[in-house]
């Protein structure tokens, strides 16, 4: 009987101790604590808005018909221009799915954009009575759906990520394109026929913009927000490089690669 109690006590001693009641103590992962500095994000779902603009060098020759044939089966005439550079600016949606305490995320935007792209020549030619001494510049405005899928894949725990995935363009209308063929004096005098020396002569012409499918790799940084009196909020400026499949193929091809600068709010859902 005296055996019995001395075992009773001494349990009760041992339970009672705040180290080994520390020992055997258990919790759930959201007990840890974690960095001051650590980006804590309690949703999956994300919702919100994405603007972002990007300015382009292009490479590769555009080649665009100037003056078609007056009578039958006479040939149209084309100018080549190269190089060049594009902008431009769209403001869509943005969705992202982030798996609790993930590391990863995955992101779709898509938006429209509005774009103006440039090519010219910088070799003088001639051309019969259509071309002295011109070099040619040809300008486009567009209207493109604009789609990208990535992942993101977190930098530690303040909130800076890498971004690797697809962009998608698809164009949507012409607003317009025209060539520009600017004689350059050559010390001929100035007369009244077409393409005379110190003349420019802007022409309406026509370019087949192709879909395009390419790869992006960048880099952002994803900050709480507290808009409208509610804090579950993202805001997330971003930069990547894109690059895709010819902007225009047939009869040349003609390509661009981008810089891409924007910016992204959204909130759990």
């Amino acid at each position: 009987m005296k055996k019995l109690l001395l075992n009773i006590a001494v349990i009760s001693v041992l339970g009672g101790s705040p180290m080994l009641a520390q020992i055997f103590q258990t919790g759930t992962s959201d007990e840890i604590d974690q960095a001051k500095d650590s980006l804590i994000l309690h949703h999956e779902w994300w919702l919100g808005l994405n603007t972002s603009a990007f300015y382009a060098l292009n490479f590769g020759t555009l080649t665009v018909e100037y003056v078609g044939g007056t009578s039958p089966g006479s040939e149209p005439i084309y100018a080549k221009t190269q190089g060049g550079f594009a902008y431009g600016i769209g403001t869509g949606i943005a969705l992202e799915y982030r798996p609790f305490q993930s590391p990863l995320g995955f992101i779709l935007t898509l938006a429209p954009e509005w774009r103006w792209m440039k090519s010219e020549s910088t070799v003088p030619i001639k051309n019969d009575i259509y071309a002295y001494n011109a070099t040619f510049e040809t300008q486009s405005r567009i209207i493109y759906a604009v789609a990208s899928l990535a992942t993101k894949v977190q930098i530690g725990r303040s909130g800076t990520f890498l971004l690797f995935g697809l962009n998608f363009d698809l164009p949507l209308y012409t607003i317009d394109t025209f060539l520009w063929q600017h004689e350059i004096p050559d010390g001929n005098p100035t007369n009244d026929e077409p393409g005379a020396p110190q003349t420019s002569i802007k022409f309406a012409t026509h370019v087949n913009f192709k879909p395009r499918v390419g790869l992006q790799i960048g880099v952002g940084h994803d900050i709480l927000a507290g808009l409208f009196g509610y804090r579950g909020q993202l805001i997330t400026p971003y930069i990547c490089l894109q690059g895709a499949t010819p902007t225009v193929s047939d009869p040349s091809s003609w390509n661009g690669a981008n810089v891409r600068l924007g910016a992204i709010w959204r909130f759990g859902l």
